[in-house]
């Protein structure tokens, strides 16, 4: 069967929730970089708005700041919604990280039980003499 279909591939393991965090802060950190650099346009549009005369060119300008204004609220939306994932992701994570260690606890104290319970059984069933001449 290997030289017909060739050998099966070996699969990377799946991401974990740490390192979907992780790739949702970098990206949120990239919207907030050019979130930046629209202020950034912004203020420059601001000035522009100031210096010029009230006539076609300011309205130009008006135009394109509130072009870059949109595109600005658009970035942050996605921003909010990146750090809301990486929320979600992060409550995830503390939900698992309790229930590994609630089964860690638990697996001890079961132990525990069962060796508590067979000493006691041993402790208190008599115990027979070998050498008794009586059966019972």
């Amino acid at each position: 069967m290997k030289r017909v279909f060739g050998v099966k591939k070996d699969k990377e393991p799946p991401p974990s929730v740490n390192d979907a965090s992780d790739r949702i802060n970098k990206r949120g950190e990239n919207v907030d970089q050019k979130i930046r650099t629209l202020d950034a346009e912004l203020s420059r549009y601001k000035e522009q708005i100031k210096k010029t005369r009230p006539g076609p060119t300011q309205e130009a300008v008006k135009a394109r700041a509130m072009r870059v204004l949109k595109q600005k609220r658009m970035y942050e939306q996605q921003r909010d919604m990146l750090y809301n994932q990486t929320f979600n992701l992060d409550q995830v994570a503390f939900a698992s990280e309790g229930i590994k260690d609630a089964q860690q606890t638990v697996c001890p104290e079961e132990f525990l039980i069962l060796f508590l319970s067979i000493f006691f059984h041993f402790i208190m069933t008599p115990l027979k003499n070998p050498y008794s001449s009586s059966m019972f």
